[in-house]
């Protein structure tokens, strides 16, 4: 990836700590969700395919 649009990824992004997971476990992911002014987290609950990326730029391929 390109330095400069890294760093820009890694400026915008808290990065947090994840635990340890794999491909194969379940894992549940707490989204917040803004409606106007009201805010709520909908958790959502999936078996993850595939992990790609580290740190800021990581993506999960779940169903």
């Amino acid at each position: 990836m390109n330095p400069k649009v890294q760093q820009v990824a890694n400026s915008n992004v808290d990065i947090k700590e994840l635990p340890k997971f794999k491909a194969g476990d379940t894992i549940t992911v707490n989204y917040k969700i803004k409606e106007g002014n009201k805010e709520r987290v909908q958790p959502y609950q999936g078996v993850v395919i595939k992990r790609t990326g580290k740190g800021s730029t990581l993506s999960l391929i779940h169903i």
